[in-house]
């Protein structure tokens, strides 16, 4: 079945589902809920009115919308998808409103103008045009700093791109950065939406507190305290967000899914885990953020690092200083990590799945080849002082020593070298590959005994984003250069040999995205079978296709990667 006939289906499929749904008196009843369910928004004793607005005369035919906060004025394309960038979703987080949950957005008089993206969250900047090892500036939120206005504590903005016409109730994809938890934004290129909006989503990008600003579990001298993880709370903020106003730009507030690559992706996973975002998505999609089984810190021990860096300090003397000022404690101590605090974050992902706490959703969830690098199960020595680069040579006895001492003799029997060759990296490629798949399997398996009717899709990406012949042969499927295929957005920044290969597999890969985003299944693409003794998921090369590990591999890393 071609995917847009198989698209139709479920889009028919869901608005009978819905038809059905909205019978009479839970209509009622939603109405109220969607009024009054967002506490950040609680306390401004009003709840906004949506919509479409029509302009007369100055800016006639420009999309205008009615949303929390007051009027704004996007942009539309020759396409007709129609894009808001810049909207605050919240107040600003500067001064007494430094680590506090994001407070309501203030309104604003007359119409806002949204056809550029807000400032971005404090982090260290980049020089304009920098670019580290593969991340090239559409990577990169370059040339942003405080002195020019484009970073600021007054950045809980998010951006939307959608196509669909008021109360269409179309599928809303929320995606949150990566970038370490330490930098990034809404509004980096690469993340652009306006590919993705034209196929049938309403799409949207979010900025939220990072670093130190974002994760601060800090007890000073006084007795005063905050426990941290508040851009976790911003990302709440936002998916509030989305639940009142969506509706205004087309999109359906009760089918939301939220996908995040990186450090967006361990985000994910501890919004699925947060009994706080109870109720505000319902799918989910972890691109190269997979951190199954990893502890979180409790908020005894986050509030001890910080007290050993800087407990001279007090709240009150940390909130008036400069966001500057602050941003340059980080060099001392930078938290990037939420912590258990009893309210937003109760558990680990893993604790959440076993004992059913976590939010039921449909799961999507791999990585890419270079991912290896940083979450692999194989050390190889590096032969090279390049950063950032792949490993190019490894020797047969290197890595039997390797392979023996890490992972198990039986690891050898299962991707065997011949030792007379001269190098066998791509055995330990196809091993690290292999390893990633396995882990991400672990997560579905850990979600088997609670969450068994819920689906769960895995994948590996192994496609070789195009440049220059030697940065290709040095980076390969690297870190983040799957996203854009996942968005089928191909940047013209770096001027990379964009070919019929790459714009027919981001077609794929965009398509079985918003397949996902419309009812958590995907036409073409098995979900795991925890019964199965294989492992089966989509593999994405230049093209994509239905692979999996064979049972004595599947049953090796399984065995591996359970604690």
């Amino acid at each position: 079945m071609k995917l847009h006939e198989h698209q139709e289906k479920k889009e028919t499929k869901i608005a009978g589902r819905l038809s059905r749904a909205m019978a009479p008196a839970l209509t009622a009843a939603l109405l109220v809920a969607l009024l009054v369910a967002a506490p950040a928004y609680a306390d401004s004793g009003t709840s906004p009115a949506r919509g479409s607005v029509e302009i007369k005369g100055k800016g006639a035919g420009e999309p205008v919308k009615k949303i929390t906060g007051g009027v704004v004025r996007g942009s539309v394309d020759d396409h007709g998808v129609m894009t808001f960038k810049g909207i605050p979703y919240a107040a600003s987080t500067a001064g007494e409103n430094r680590w506090r949950a994001p407070q309501p957005v203030e309104k604003w008089p007359g119409i806002k103008d949204t056809t550029e993206y807000g400032p971005i969250t404090v982090q260290n900047p980049l020089p304009a045009g920098a670019f580290f090892g593969p991340w090239t500036p559409e990577y990169l939120d370059t040339g942003m700093n405080l002195g020019n206005g484009l970073m600021s504590e007054d950045s809980l903005r998010l951006n939307v791109w959608t196509k669909a016409n008021p109360n269409a109730r179309k599928p809303v994809i929320v995606y949150i950065h990566g970038g370490a938890n330490n930098s990034g934004s809404g509004g980096n290129e690469v993340y652009t939406g306006e590919k993705i909006a034209q196929k049938g989503v309403v799409y949207v990008t979010i900025n939220y507190r990072v670093g130190i600003f974002g994760f601060l579990a800090y007890k000073d001298a006084t007795g005063e305290e905050v426990t941290g993880n508040f851009a976790v709370m911003d990302m709440i903020a936002a998916l509030k967000w989305v639940r009142e106003n969506i509706r205004a730009f087309g999109g359906d507030p009760s089918n939301v899914t939220i996908a995040g690559q990186s450090a967006g992706g361990f985000n994910v996973q501890t919004l699925i885990a947060s009994p706080a975002a109870a109720g505000l998505f319902e799918h989910a999609v972890i691109m190269s953020g997979n951190t199954i089984d990893q502890p979180v810190s409790t908020l005894a021990q986050a509030e001890t690092r910080a007290t050993t860096a800087f407990g001279q300090y007090t709240l009150a003397q940390l909130r008036a200083m400069t966001s500057a000022q602050v941003q340059a404690l980080t060099t001392v101590y930078n938290p990037t990590s939420p912590v258990i605090d009893g309210k937003i974050v109760t558990k680990s992902i893993t604790d959440a799945y076993l004992s059913g706490s976590a939010n039921p959703v449909d799961l999507m969830v791999g990585n890419v080849d270079f991912d290896a690098g940083f979450f692999g199960p194989l050390r190889l020595p590096d032969d090279n002082s390049a950063p950032f680069d792949r490993v190019q040579s490894v020797s047969p006895a290197v890595y039997t020593a390797a392979v023996t001492q890490q992972l198990g003799a039986n690891f050898l029997d299962l991707y065997p070298v011949d030792p007379a060759a001269s190098n066998v990296i791509e055995t330990a490629r196809a091993l690290q590959a292999d390893g990633l798949v396995a882990r991400a399997a672990r997560q579905a398996d850990v979600r088997e005994s609670k969450y068994a009717d819920h689906n769960t899709y895995l994948y590996e990406f192994s496609h070789i984003v195009p440049d220059t012949p030697e940065r290709m042969t040095a980076y390969g499927p690297f870190h983040t250069g799957d996203v854009g295929y996942w968005l089928n957005y191909f940047s013209s920044t770096w001027n990379r040999p964009w070919s019929n290969v790459d714009y027919a597999l981001g077609d794929k890969m965009s398509s079985f995205l918003v397949d996902f985003a419309t009812d958590g299944t995907i036409e073409g693409w098995p979900a795991h079978d925890g019964s199965s003794n294989t492992v089966e998921y989509m593999h994405f090369t230049d093209d994509a296709n239905v692979d999996s590990l064979a049972a004595a591999k599947a049953a090796a890393w399984k065995d591996y990667w359970t604690p």
